[in-house]
């Protein structure tokens, strides 16, 4: 019975708040081809907030112009008109959707700091790839779970039960167990949020997709797309807040084609983030916490073994953006001999998708060595390979893999 209100609430959207009559016209003019930067700048202009916001981003560093931009109306000149469209609905949406501290079980501040870092990682991927707006690219990253934040604000029991049944089944993914026990899952919802509202079409799009690693989609939709999928994969690489789903999700090449890109654009997006979300979370007024900040390089040797590139891809990352130089052997290819070349301290296997022959392992790996396993889902841990072993469960999230490994190298340096 309980379910069934909780699937009524979420499908009718009938408790969420109307955006502010002054987006709402915004919205209207953005899309008349008639309109000028006077009358964007004039319909703003109505509401001292977003415009006293609005300029204060305008004129900070995040975007560094030498000459102080005093209207929206020059704002718009200079950003364009989808720029300020974005930003403004960016902060319109984000305040409804941010609601009460206690209202639900998901932790507020936690979750708007995964959203401040996703946005970060999406304008500075779009920069990368020539996507334009890029402050598309940003709010998209922002928003995108706003489908959950909805859930805490207006059904908290729906996010509970959500919580409880991934208890009750570790290692599932979330998406489903959404759509198993609401009908639904987080990215519909937030796209049927930003209909509801009338926001740009490639927002909503993103929202609905950003889950979505295995489409052929083209086009600016495929590209942002493909960012906000990206972005929020980085932001959990990174370790920047949690919206309650902090498994590392595979990074398929397919996607960074998309945009042009390669695993060292991704890497210099991780690597450049910090300053980004420190400035877009001031903006924004979102408090970002202690954010870790020059990771000491590490001396240990890593080897990082895995089946498919998709697979190892994540890993590679959440390891190099911990201070790690691992190298990366294919499964297939890993025999006694290349471990003997690399002398790794520590040997990282990814057995997650159960191709992996895990019992071949004591034939492969001569003496003792130090490890990680990953394990599919479901599995036991168990005594699956020599040396001391650490063992997870997929799916992983940065935090266990580099916890584990940081166990590793407090039990290796004796």
């Amino acid at each position: 019975m309980l379910a069934e209100k909780l699937r009524e609430i979420i499908h009718s959207l009938e408790m969420l708040p109307a955006l502010p009559a002054v987006v709402q016209r915004l919205l209207e003019v953005a899309q008349d081809k008639r309109s000028t930067a006077e009358d964007m700048g004039e319909v703003i202009s109505k509401d001292e907030g977003i415009t006293s916001r609005l300029l204060k981003l305008v004129n900070s560093s995040f975007y560094g112009f030498s000459r102080q931009v005093s209207t929206i109306s020059r704002a718009v000149v200079i950003l364009g008109f989808d720029a300020v469209q974005n930003l403004a609905v960016g902060i319109s949406a984000s305040d409804l959707l941010a609601g009460k501290d206690d209202a639900g079980p998901l932790d507020r501040d936690r979750f708007w700091q995964h959203g401040i870092a996703a946005a970060a990682a999406g304008r500075l991927l779009a920069q990368q790839s020539g996507y334009s707006p890029a402050e598309e690219a940003f709010i998209a990253g922002l928003l995108h779970d706003a489908g959950r934040a909805f859930l805490n604000q207006y059904a908290p029991r729906a996010i509970e039960m959500l919580f409880e049944k991934a208890k009750e089944q570790p290692g599932r993914d979330m998406v489903d167990i959404e759509q198993d026990v609401l009908g639904i899952d987080h990215c519909i919802l937030g796209a049927n949020i930003f209909k509801h509202w009338k926001l740009p079409e490639q927002v909503i799009w993103a929202t609905r997709r950003h889950h979505s690693a295995d489409t052929d989609s083209t086009g600016r939709s495929g590209q942002i797309e493909a960012i906000t999928y990206l972005a929020n994969a980085l932001a959990k690489i990174r370790r920047i807040g949690s919206s309650g789903d902090d498994a590392l999700p595979p990074l398929p090449k397919q996607l960074m084609n998309r945009l042009g890109l390669d695993d060292g654009h991704l890497l210099r997006v991780l690597m450049e983030m910090d300053q980004e979300v420190e400035k877009a979370g001031a903006l924004l007024q979102i408090e970002m916490g202690k954010i870790e900040k020059d990771v000491p390089e590490h001396s240990e040797r890593l080897l990082l073994v895995g089946t498919t590139p998709a697979g190892i891809r994540p890993l590679k990352l959440t390891l190099e953006a911990g201070g790690y130089h691992p190298a990366v052997v294919r499964s297939q290819a890993l025999d006694a001999d290349t471990v003997e070349k690399e002398q790794p301290d520590i040997l990282v296997v990814d057995a997650s998708d159960g191709t992996f022959d895990l019992d071949s392992l004591n034939g492969q790996i001569p003496g003792e060595r130090h490890s990680v396993v990953i394990l599919p889902r479901d599995s036991e841990r168990g005594n699956v390979s020599p040396g001391d072993t650490g063992q997870l469960v997929a799916p992983v999230s940065a935090e266990q893999l580099l916890g584990a490994i940081d166990t590793q190298r407090v039990t290796s340096n004796g």
